[in-house]
């Protein structure tokens, strides 16, 4: 079994098992790809259920990494 197939199999347990589902998104690729991994399962699988998101970064904030917050957040705002 690959990584991919694997965060899928953890998905569904987090979706199964959790009425409140958030993601700490800082803004950074790892964060990233997790939210839109979320994001993608819910799409995938017609699940009629939204998550949370929070954002905190403590690090530098560079004008790319605030762009794609943002971004990001206009994109949740669609999931429906």
């Amino acid at each position: 079994m690959n990584v991919y197939e694997r965060t899928q199999q953890r998905l569904k347990t987090v979706f199964d098992l959790f009425d409140n589902v958030y993601v700490s998104f800082s803004g950074g690729k790892d964060s990233g790809v997790l939210l839109n991994l979320c994001i993608d399962y819910i799409r995938r699988h017609h699940l009629k259920r939204r998550i949370g998101v929070f954002h905190m970064d403590y690090e530098i904030q560079y004008r790319d990494c605030l762009l794609y917050t943002s971004d990001a957040a206009d994109d949740l705002t669609r999931v429906d």
